[in-house]
């Protein structure tokens, strides 16, 4: 009879030490009350170890990383670690496996969770310490780490801007000092990006009125065209920056100007839908009767899009379908 329970001891003792080893963190540690339900179900314990392997997995995704480590931390934070019973956490890892594993959840995996692979074994003689496997959270915060170096390293290895490239920055930024500086180390005041503007069409589309002021203080050209026609004139009409256009436009004859897209400053201000912006371009001389390619006026362009106060105003100064 002893011999009897003795043996049903060490087999009891065995199924504790099997649930130990079967989570992904070391049970023998647990102090949640979601860990002790995950340590105290074998099935828990083997999910919880294939959704580290699945999520160890998904991070050799290096396009999709971020993501896949934010959505984790969301999982344990607002699905596992609100359950309060060993249903729910079921439900909450099965639903996170299948996640990792499909491209329609924005988190995929290359490869599907292998659940019949052999977790590797401890080397011999290891302290408990140190065989225990690490959790989700512990994979995290190496992969965060990870990250983070790989960044420093490409901004290391990245060329610095071109003085020309800070000054377009700077005068989308409205830097107003960080121009002063770069035009004083040289940079180029009628410098090119790659669509044809100019630092000046930056900062007159954004409305930034005392750069566009130091710019043309500055020499820039204020008739320079992009590679679509467009000029720092038309860029404040289409954005509807009425105090820049009250600066330059003393200084820029060509009101009537032609573009690819837009025949005339008035079209574009009519695109920005700003009444103000169409009457002081019809006060300093905007052609009212321009046409666009396929025949379409000002006035037909803002009746079309129910501009209702522009189109009136257009009339007003003789503008006709």
């Amino acid at each position: 009879m002893k011999i009897h329970k003795l043996i049903l001891g060490i087999f009891f003792l065995l199924m504790i030490a099997g649930n130990i080893h079967a989570a992904s963190f070391d049970c023998g540690k647990a102090t949640s009350e979601v860990e002790k339900i995950i340590c105290s179900s074998d099935e828990l314990s083997k999910l919880d170890e294939s959704l580290n392997k699945a999520f160890l997995e998904a991070l050799k995704r290096t396009d999709i990383k971020k993501r896949t480590i934010e959505s984790q931390r969301q999982w344990l934070k607002n699905k596992r670690n609100t359950c309060q019973n060993a249903e729910c956490l079921k439900e909450a890892y099965e639903t996170r496996i299948k996640e990792l594993g499909l491209s329609s959840h924005g988190i995929a995996i290359s490869t599907p969770l292998n659940r019949s692979e052999a977790s590797p074994k401890p080397p011999a003689n290891t302290p408990k310490s140190q065989t225990a496997k690490p959790t989700v959270e512990v994979n995290i915060r190496k992969t965060e780490q990870q990250h983070e170096s790989t960044l420093k390293r490409l901004k290391k290895s990245e060329p610095e801007p071109s003085l020309n490239e800070q000054l377009m920055q700077a005068a989308e930024n409205g830097s107003l000092e960080q121009i002063k500086a770069l035009l004083t180390k040289g940079a180029d005041v009628n410098a090119r990006d790659n669509l044809g503007r100019t630092a000046l069409m930056a900062a007159g589309g954004k409305g930034h009125l005392e750069i566009v002021k130091l710019l043309i203080d500055n020499g820039a050209d204020v008739n320079a065209k992009d590679e679509n026609g467009r000029t720092v004139l038309m860029d404040a009409a289409r954005s509807g920056k009425l105090r820049i256009l009250e600066f330059p436009i003393d200084k820029v004859p060509k009101v009537n100007a032609k573009t690819k897209d837009v025949p005339t400053v008035v079209m574009a201000a009519e695109w920005g839908r700003n009444l103000e912006v169409v009457r002081l371009l019809i006060d300093n001389g905007a052609d009212v009767h321009a046409k666009a390619k396929n025949g379409d006026t000002a006035l037909k362009m803002a009746q079309n899009k129910g501009n209702t106060r522009i189109a009136k105003l257009l009339r007003a100064h003789g503008a006709k379908e």
